[in-house]
């Protein structure tokens, strides 16, 4: 079976495995003072060095490590070794399960096998399944069980199970409705082959995105409902904004690679060849579509117009004064925003979990820049947490501009998307931050064992 687009295949720092949720961690009575303190301390110890992970301790834990290595394995020969060993040493190893099934012999084979690893899912959630359903990826050990059923319904799109493969996507999203691994899209492209005008439009009012699949998405319904109309025109011209190559790939003015990527950017072309090679189907079978978007597409005469200058504002530089920081394309960066594991009151004397803003270093796991606030923070907020990283280091590092920030697929990165390329920075999305849920935890446990001396 295909890899899944928007996975990155650099390498990451494996997480603790089979580790308990940070939900449910036990902080005891602490204050955001006590938390941000318990936070100085745990990165002082970092100075210096890589964060150590540790040894895993259980079977489980032990299995997850070698699905790790099972999956930079260069040949299926070495896969096949690591996996029967994970499945040894724990037999409901949900990701050994997986991979299994995308080395069977045939489409059915596939499904079949994904369908026994959903079922091992099931059993090692069993105990705690109910609470986590809604945001079921935010819990470690439940991931494996998200993607089983993500490849299951991948593979019955292929295999032409179309309504079967709907309802998996639906009942992922229904278990993690922030839906960090955007199944979204492929649910939208089903909707559109079926003729499900009204879910589709549901799912696009459920999830506004400025994405190449949700903004052309919204291009190709408007045409279905009311054909060649202003409101359609004015659709496409803000979709191609969002990413200009689309069109192209649709009419064929360029043809799509043999190989479709398997990470994007947003706005480049890997997104475009992407959402052509998913959704060119919609489009041929929407009567008159293809036909009206040449015709929509078409050069105009140019005109003169002023030019336009992006104007942001930054924290203690100016773009150019950040341009000028030394830049390594290679560093990966990732931000996102979280709420810690502990209730504290505010002012009201309510009951809140204070929200951490991250900035996390990819390659060896180190906070980079950190903010805390017992309200949730505005776009604003995050953007200064970035900047503020990139001058001034939580790490009390020289000034350093990375080569790319990562978001998780929860719509935080849009806004971020023109700032970044002002100061030469590349935006990527995934599925998971690994570097910086490893961080989080590690934080909850050493916080943990802070409060219980």
């Amino acid at each position: 079976m295909a890899k899944k687009k928007g996975t990155s295949q650099r390498k990451q720092p494996k997480p603790k495995s089979s580790a308990a949720p940070l939900t449910e961690l036990n902080f005891g009575e602490m204050t955001p003072e006590s938390i941000r303190g318990a936070l100085q301390q745990l990165m002082a110890k970092q100075l210096g060095s890589a964060m150590d992970i540790g040894p895993a301790n259980t079977p489980a834990a032990q299995a997850q490590d070698l699905v790790y290595q099972a999956r930079e394995a260069r040949t299926v020969a070495q896969q096949m070794k690591l996996i029967k060993r994970a499945l040894q040493l724990d037999p409901d190893c949900v990701d050994a399960l997986v991979l299994l099934g995308d080395q069977a012999p045939s489409p059915q084979a596939a499904i079949d096998q994904y369908r026994v690893a959903i079922a091992a899912g099931e059993r090692v959630l069993a105990n705690n399944f109910a609470d986590m359903v809604g945001d079921m990826w935010m819990f470690l050990e439940a991931r494996g069980y998200l993607r089983a059923r993500q490849s299951l319904a991948d593979a019955l799109t292929v295999t032409g199970h179309l309504a079967e493969a709907v309802e998996e996507y639906r009942e992922i999203l229904r278990l993690n409705k922030n839906d960090n691994q955007g199944v979204r899209e492929r649910l939208l492209a089903l909707y559109f082959e079926l003729g499900r005008n009204d879910d589709a439009l549901r799912l696009l009012r459920t999830y506004p995105e400025d994405s190449a699949a949700f903004s052309y998405g919204e291009v190709l319904l408007s045409f279905r409902i009311h054909g060649d109309s202003p409101e359609t025109d004015r659709l496409l011209k803000a979709a191609r904004k969002v990413n200009k190559h689309v069109p192209a790939y649709l009419l064929h003015d360029k043809p799509l690679p043999s190989r479709i990527p398997e990470t994007y950017g947003f706005g480049d072309v890997n997104e475009a060849v992407i959402y052509a090679a998913t959704y060119l189907p919609a489009w041929k079978s929407s009567p008159g579509a293809i036909t009206w978007l040449r015709g929509a597409v078409a050069p105009a005469k140019k005109s003169k117009s002023k030019k336009t200058t992006l104007t942001i504002k930054v924290p203690e530089a100016t773009p150019e004064q950040f341009l000028a920081i030394e830049q390594d394309p290679a560093t990966i960066w990732q931000l996102d925003l979280r709420q810690v594991p502990t209730w504290v009151e505010n002012e009201a004397g309510q009951a809140v979990r204070p929200w951490l803003i991250m900035v996390v270093r990819e390659f060896d796991a180190v906070v980079v820049g950190q903010e805390m606030s017992l309200d949730r923070p505005d776009e604003d907020a995050l953007w200064r947490c970035l900047t503020k990283a990139i001058l001034k280091p939580f790490t009390q590092e020289q000034p350093a501009r990375p080569g790319i920030v990562q978001f998780c697929r929860n719509g935080l990165h849009t806004q971020f998307l023109p700032k970044l390329a002002v100061l030469g920075i590349a935006c990527e999305i995934h599925d998971d931050l690994r570097a910086l849920d490893h961080m989080l935890q590690v934080l909850a446990e050493a916080t943990s064992s802070d409060d219980d001396r």
